[in-house]
């Protein structure tokens, strides 16, 4: 607050009444209060300044900080979903994971009998292979040794037949040569029909 000049202006009314007159140190008293009220004047106006200033400063403060938790609030909330999506993600993962192992358990497994049941296949494949052969070596022995039978009897009937053949040569020699002796044989039905099996007839033996 500026002083108040109502005294000064008192002392030179007093002043002026006793009709003294002014000196210079005290105009220079009263230039100095002046000036020095106009600088108290000027420094109210810059602190009512700065006082408001202050209080737009500290309002802003207030909502920058309002908005500062505000966002620290949204931040922490943000920072949880994430931890919960992440936590889900995790879980979704693992049951995932668990759910592919235990899949490839089965499909390992499948893989494993079905490699089993092949070898086993293979195995009674080879087998009936064995088995087939040794049924078709059993068959061709059986044949060589029925061709070997075949032949040996083959040869035993020609044999047999060359025999026969031999022996019923030299009878018909005989009757050949009973035949020449004399003329007055008669030979029946049977006899006639026997040496035209061979083709022979009494007029070529004789």
């Amino acid at each position: 607050m500026p002083p108040k000049k109502k005294p000064a202006s008192a002392g030179a009314k007093k002043k002026s009444k006793s009709k003294e007159p002014v000196s210079l140190e005290a105009l220079e008293t009263a230039e100095k209060l002046q000036k020095s009220s106009t600088e108290l004047e000027t420094l109210v106006r810059e602190l009512a300044h700065q006082t408001s200033q202050n209080a737009a400063l500290r309002m802003f403060m207030e909502e920058q900080k309002a908005r500062q938790t505000l966002l620290e609030e949204q931040l922490e909330r943000r920072a949880k979903d994430r931890l919960d999506l992440t936590a889900d993600m995790a879980r979704q993962y693992k049951s995932m994971q668990a759910e592919m192992a235990v899949k490839i358990g089965v499909l390992e497994n499948q893989v494993t009998d079905l490699n089993a049941k092949l070898n086993a296949a293979n195995a009674a494949l080879i087998e009936c292979g064995r088995e087939r052969n040794a049924i078709v070596d059993e068959k061709n022995a059986a044949l060589d040794d029925q061709q070997v039978k075949m032949s040996y009897m083959s040869a035993e009937f020609e044999s047999m037949l060359n025999e026969t053949l031999a022996k019923m040569s030299k009878k018909l020699e005989t009757v050949s040569n009973r035949w020449k002796e004399t003329d007055a044989i008669n030979l029946s039905d049977v006899n006639q029909r026997r040496l035209g099996d061979f083709h022979l007839t009494r007029v070529t033996l004789g």
